[in-house]
């Protein structure tokens, strides 16, 4: 039974006493019908009282038992309302920690940009990168840095490669004022700004080229081209895309620019060709080696020949002894068997058996 069932019988409850309280108050025709109807009332009011009692002892069990869910589901609800905020507090924690982490990559860009923005700056940073690829690369003799050429000229790096085509230079100093500005002129949406920039690089890049042309490129001492290392991707594919004529100038002057990409591969085929015109090297040596151990070998021949001779010479002398020591066991023999007279005389042997060399 429901709580509004129990109170609607409450209500019928209190509208019975009223109609019981307003029929006492009319005078009664008869007392002995008056008395049973009163009996009468009275047995209804305690089975409505003893009715109310059993509602309200079932509403104490009902209210305690919803009591008991009700505190089960708060402690539930306040135990995954806890696990949630812990979990909460550790995603805050590592939103906090990656807050951070974006602050020190914002601080590490901001010196990036400035070493960029720095000519000097800009130049080592190169040749840093320039240095971890090719100490990665080569062997430490087919390179060298800062070498000095003959004209007084320091080139970044110098393959050490055979004639031809001969050593070849590489410089690590790529202008990027222009680059950076004309990046920063589109960022801002200025077309006025984004073209004179983009001139600029072109001009910059062309003259950088013609430098590294004048500079490097020394007839009989280095080979006849020379790398321009870029040491970033991004720049290397927008030159292309959208400075292709300035890229082909760029190759007319014989300075072909290159990422590290691109420089890798550059430095592995270089080293494939170092390493075949060594092993060309080591196979003439190898060969000379050959042919004097052919020699060796033919020397030995005559000799073994002169060794077989003097064998041979040697075994028909050894026959000729052996001839003459069965001829003089024989003549022993003989000589054992003759008999001798009182008046001995020398013994004449035949001629036929007259020791013959």
């Amino acid at each position: 039974m429901s709580l509004t069932d129990i109170l609607l019988l409450l209500l019928l409850a209190i509208v019975g006493l009223l109609v019981w309280q307003l029929w006492k108050a009319r005078a009664p025709k008869d007392k002995q019908e008056d008395e049973a109807s009163r009996k009468n009332l009275q047995e209804r009011l305690d089975n409505l009282y003893q009715f109310l009692s059993q509602q309200r002892e079932a509403t104490t069990e009902r209210l305690g038992a919803l009591e008991k869910n009700l505190s089960q589901d708060m402690a539930q609800h306040r135990e995954k309302i806890s696990t949630n905020l812990g979990d909460m507090h550790k995603r805050l924690e590592v939103i906090d920690r990656a807050q951070k982490n974006i602050a020190g990559l914002e601080a590490q860009t901001r010196n990036l940009q400035q070493i960029l923005d720095n000519q000097q700056s800009r130049g080592a940073f190169g040749e840093v990168t320039l240095e971890a690829l090719v100490r990665d690369m080569l062997s430490p003799k087919d390179y060298a840095f800062q070498h000095k050429l003959s004209n007084s000229k320091r080139v970044d790096c110098l393959i050490h490669m055979p004639h031809p085509p001969g050593p070849v230079p590489i410089d690590s100093k790529f202008p990027l004022a222009a680059w950076t500005a004309l990046q920063t002129a589109k960022e801002k949406q200025d077309e006025a700004a984004a073209s004179a920039a983009e001139k600029q690089l072109k001009t910059d890049i062309l003259g950088h080229a013609q430098d590294i042309a004048a500079r490097y490129l020394i007839a009989g001492e280095t080979a006849e081209s020379a790398l321009m290392f870029l040491p970033s991707e991004s720049i290397f594919a927008a030159l292309h895309i959208r400075l292709p004529d300035v890229m082909q100038a760029c190759r007319r002057l014989r300075v072909y620019p290159v990422s590290p990409n691109t420089m890798w591969m550059a430095l592995n085929t270089l080293r494939a060709i170092i390493r075949d015109v060594a092993m060309h090297k080591q196979a003439r040596v190898i060969q000379r080696e050959v042919g004097k151990l052919l020699e060796d070998v033919a020397r030995l021949h005559s000799r073994v020949g002169a060794l077989r001779q003097h064998f041979d010479l040697a075994n028909r002398d050894i026959e000729a002894m052996e001839v003459s020591r069965r001829k003089i066991a024989a003549r022993g023999d003989k000589i054992q068997a003759v008999e001798f007279d009182d008046a001995p005389a020398s013994p004449t042997l035949p001629p036929a058996e007259r020791d013959q060399p």
